[in-house]
């Protein structure tokens, strides 16, 4: 029996309005939306305004209310302050306030047209049978752009939001290219890693699933915030072993 891929996103119907997104119109249809895994703090890593330092300490330690009163504090003074609308969004999701959540990032974009980690999660939040061609889209032009290591967290945010995307529709074959791409593209992450796992075990491939089982355990050991559940994991890791030695 396999494990799952690890949902963040559980989102229901939203029918909500049309995003500009880019240097063009992106239409947005409305519908139910995939499940995913998102490790959101890369997105989030403060600058110079202590404000942040503080409220992105807190989220990273699950203190939500410290969080939401130090990016409140930094919109008081910086009302358009792009790292404290997407912690704000970010804790929205955490909570389960979807609409909340899409009213922050529509307002990023309308301040930042191209920020791709708004584009991404409206893609998420709303939904919809074109939800595969719009992160093609976000992929194509991100990939093209690329020229520092930030884009590489981006590349890797909208593969792994596309491996989510087909495990919803079980594609496995195409959910596991995806998940290798985004670990490829950022190879200290946990969730990635695990997610890779669960498609290779979907696939029957449990010496690949076994393999990023186990590396997405030793990446969790360097990280504060990951989405997947350790024991379990273990747990897997060890009934693995076990079939594997038996196949042999």
């Amino acid at each position: 029996m396999t494990t799952q891929i690890v949902p963040v996103y559980k989102y229901n119907c939203f029918n909500l309005l049309i995003i500009l997104v880019f240097f063009r119109v992106l239409t947005l249809a409305q519908s139910s939306v995939a499940t995913g895994i998102y490790t959101l703090h890369h997105s989030l890593k403060p600058k110079l305004n202590p404000d942040l330092s503080i409220a992105y300490a807190a989220y990273q330690r699950g203190d939500e209310q410290t969080a939401q009163r130090a990016y409140g504090k930094v919109l008081e003074t910086d009302k358009n302050n792009r790292d404290a609308l997407l912690g704000l969004a970010a804790l929205a999701l955490r909570r389960g306030d979807n609409y909340q959540a899409q009213v922050y990032y529509q307002k990023i974009l309308r301040l930042y047209p191209q920020d791709r980690i708004a584009q991404v999660n409206l893609i998420n939040i709303l939904g919809s049978y074109q939800n595969e061609s719009q992160l093609k889209f976000l992929l194509q032009e991100t990939i093209q752009n690329q020229n520092q290591n930030q884009n590489q967290r981006q590349i890797a945010y909208i593969y792994f939001s596309l491996g989510n995307f087909y495990a919803g529709q079980r594609r496995w074959g195409e959910a596991q290219y995806a998940f290798f791409n985004a670990l490829n593209s950022q190879k200290n992450q946990a969730d990635y890693a695990y997610n890779l796992a669960v498609s290779y075990e979907h696939l029957n491939k449990p010496r690949l699933a076994l393999n990023y089982y186990q590396q997405s355990l030793k990446l969790a050991k360097r990280q504060i915030m990951i989405n997947f559940n350790i024991q379990m994991v273990q747990k897997r890791v060890r009934s693995l072993k076990s079939l594997i030695r038996e196949s042999n």
